[in-house]
C-alpha cells in the first residue's frame, strides 16, 4: 500500500511524491464510501500520519548522545582509573557529546507548511469519528 511505501522509503525521495499522496487523501476523504466504510477511515488516518512525518523537519534526539561507553571492557577501565582519580575517566563517563550548534533545547518552534495544518486538522477529525 502507499503507506507502506511512506514507512520504508527514504525521507529525500518521498517529499518528491508528497504532494500526489495528499491528493489521493483527498480523494479518499471526497469519496461517499468512505464515510460508511471504517477500514477506508483507518487506513486513510495511516496515510495521514506517514505522508505528515516526511514532510516534517527530522530531529536529532539529546539522549542519543549521552548513553555512555556500553562496552565491558571500557566501562571496566574507566572504574579502574576512576578509581586512581585519572581525570579523563570522568570524561568518559559522560558519553559523546552534541556540539550545541546541531540540536537546540530551546528549538520548539517548528515552521509548518500549509498542508502540516490541513493534515493535523484532518487527524483531528479523525479522531472525533465514531
Amino acid at each position: 500500500t502507499i503507506a507502506a511505501i511512506f514507512k520504508h522509503g527514504s525521507r529525500t525521495s518521498l517529499l518528491q511524491i508528497a504532494p500526489l499522496a495528499w491528493q489521493v487523501i483527498e480523494t479518499l476523504e471526497a469519496m461517499p464510501e468512505s464515510r460508511s466504510n471504517s477500514l477506508i477511515r483507518k487506513l486513510r488516518c495511516k496515510l495521514l500520519c506517514r505522508v505528515g512525518l516526511v514532510n516534517l523537519k527530522p530531529r536529532l534526539a539529546l539522549w542519543r548522545y549521552s548513553l555512555g561507553s556500553r562496552s565491558t571492557q571500557t566501562a571496566d577501565q574507566a572504574k579502574a582509573s576512576q578509581a586512581s582519580g585519572s581525570p579523563s575517566a570522568k570524561q568518559e563517563e559522560g558519553g559523546a557529546k552534541l556540539p550545541s550548534s546541531e540540536y537546540d533545547e530551546d528549538d520548539d518552534d517548528v515552521d509548518c507548511i500549509e498542508e502540516i495544518e490541513d493534515l493535523i486538522g484532518s487527524l483531528l477529525e479523525d479522531l472525533c469519528d465514531k
